[in-house]
């Protein structure tokens, strides 16, 4: 799998709600909030490190990003784009990509029922 490594400082955003999902990360090192705002409040909804895997489901769905994800602590993580994803799900069984993308659509509802209200 070709995967590009890059640097991120505390404070850095890495991507925020609305921009298109062009990369899914791996956190090596450090530390990556993702944050929903909701009626004005910021909400953290995960704190990650490393060995943790954030903006799949966007980009599993091709969709926008739904919370933005900023740098807590200075941190490298590993970037897959969408092409290499496709890549390596082409060479999976159809049910595995099926159900990726099942269980991505099932979370990004959930996350989207837990801002209604």
């Amino acid at each position: 799998m070709k995967v590009k490594e890059r640097q991120y400082q505390a404070g850095q955003v890495i991507f925020v709600e609305g921009d298109m999902s062009n990369n899914a990360y791996l956190v090596k090192s450090g530390r990556v909030d993702i944050v929903r705002r909701h009626r004005g409040e910021r909400r953290v909804l995960q704190s990650l490190q490393s060995g943790d895997i954030f903006g799949e489901m966007g980009l599993m769905l091709e969709n926008i990003r739904t919370a933005d994800a900023v740098v807590m602590e200075d941190c490298v993580c590993y970037v897959i784009d969408h092409a290499e994803l496709n890549r390596q799900l082409a060479d999976s069984p159809r049910f595995v990509q099926g159900l990726v993308r099942v269980l991505s659509d099932r979370v990004k509802r959930m996350n989207d029922k837990m801002f209604d209200s």
